[in-house]
């Protein structure tokens, strides 16, 4: 049954390229796990327990839901072929536990700490010149925008309208990983993500000086190599600059904020 499925899965117009690579860690190992059991004893009791198991952290003994959600996921679309084809009377996977995801509170930055906040990564890259992340600005532009460092890597200079008043920003794309290359998704990261952003005087001054100092190319925040920034590295910069005062900044609260 899954030699049959996968290839439906690969060959999906409707699935972008780095949605398949997500899938087919768990999907080839749910091959290897489960090779021998014949469809018809994949029952709801026997899946459950595997998701369980496979998805057990071995230092906690907990679930880790990112990995049994994934697993339920293969396991629903695969059984939900087999049902198709008479295989199975119904799909056994649709009744796997995920564990409730924890809910954590929204926070966001006051006025107050957004200015101090600002105040301390312009600080930061001062004493730190040999890093070659624009750290500063891209914080003022997430800040002045709201999107995801993913996307915020991805603006070009054709999304951005600095003569419009106020100046806006076209979110129009995302960065992903694709067989190990980072590309630009000509959509965000989800469907309804495309959108057109007024920005804030702060942000827009940010953008008017990167764009008098900007190389030929479209890329706003360009790597040393003139390729697309990478959002892992930007993380790690920023995880060094905010120190103990700022540890509990991430990029989800500077989009919150």
């Amino acid at each position: 049954v899954w030699d049959a499925w996968w290839p439906t899965i690969e060959n999906d117009p409707g699935l972008r390229p780095q949605t398949i690579a997500q899938y087919k860690h768990h999907a080839h190992r749910i091959r290897h796990d489960l090779a021998d059991l014949e469809i018809r004893h994949a029952t709801a009791g026997r899946l459950n327990a595997y998701v369980a198991d496979a998805a057990r952290d071995p230092g906690t003994g907990t679930i880790r839901r990112s990995v049994a959600k994934s697993l339920k996921i293969q396991l629903v679309s695969m059984c939900g072929w087999a049902v198709r084809r008479d295989l199975l009377p119904h799909n056994p996977a649709r009744d796997i536990d995920i564990p409730a995801a924890k809910k954590a509170p929204v926070t966001a930055l006051t006025a107050q700490q957004v200015s101090d906040f600002r105040a301390h990564v312009t600080a930061w890259a001062a004493d730190h010149p040999r890093s070659d992340t624009p750290l500063a600005d891209i914080v003022d532009v997430m800040l002045g925008t709201g999107t995801r460092i993913s996307e915020v890597l991805a603006l070009r200079w054709s999304d951005i309208d600095l003569a419009a008043t106020p100046a806006t920003a076209t979110i129009s794309g995302t960065l992903v990983m694709v067989d190990g290359q980072l590309r630009r998704q000509e959509v965000p990261k989800s469907d309804a993500g495309y959108r057109v952003v007024s920005l804030p005087p702060f942000a827009t001054a940010t953008l008017m000086e990167l764009r008098m100092n900007a190389r030929r190319d479209d890329i706003v925040f360009p790597s040393g190599a003139g390729t697309w920034r990478h959002p892992h590295n930007v993380r790690r910069t920023l995880r060094e600059c905010r120190g103990e005062t700022w540890k509990w900044v991430t990029p989800h609260i500077l989009r919150k904020t």
